[in-house]
């Protein structure tokens, strides 16, 4: 792969990344892709949505994110680490610089998410992004996206 585009949640670099996406030899990679909890019923926001239950919702997100990376033209790579609803304090910075930085080995250009309105997870997979980019020999082109909506 030339040009790796790390994602924090399903979708978010189909929103808000697609003309790098759009370009030859491109991969997207969604960190926080890890289903919701099997005993969880269903999370406010989720309800908020009208979905049945999480893991329904779950599965249409897997399912659109898949749709829309293929009409991109970009190859798609999911880590299935739990999102921040899912999860009882913040990700482990240092384990998640590892992933990143093996998800990293042969790409020439990195794009991670600017962090844009804080959120935990883009703020956690842009500051893991840096430690693993620091970490890289030899060192590749990086960039960051403002990661809206």
């Amino acid at each position: 792969m030339s040009i790796t585009v790390f994602s924090a949640h399903l979708d978010d670099a189909v929103f808000s990344a697609a003309v790098q996406l759009r370009r030859p030899r491109c991969r997207a990679v969604t960190v926080f892709a890890g289903p919701p909890p099997s005993d969880l019923i269903r999370t406010h926001w989720d309800g908020m949505t009208g979905a049945e239950s999480s893991a329904a919702r779950y599965q249409e997100r897997l399912a659109e994110n898949a749709r829309a990376l293929e009409r991109l033209g970009c190859v798609s790579e999911l880590l299935l680490e739990p999102e921040d609803q899912f999860r009882d304090g913040p990700a482990d910075p240092d384990r998640l610089a590892e992933m990143l930085r093996a998800a990293m080995e042969g790409s020439a250009e990195i794009w991670l998410p600017a962090g844009i309105g804080r959120h935990p997870d883009h703020v956690a997979v842009r500051e893991a992004g840096l430690l693993a980019l620091r970490q890289l020999s030899p060192p590749v082109s990086a960039f960051v996206y403002a990661d809206l909506p």
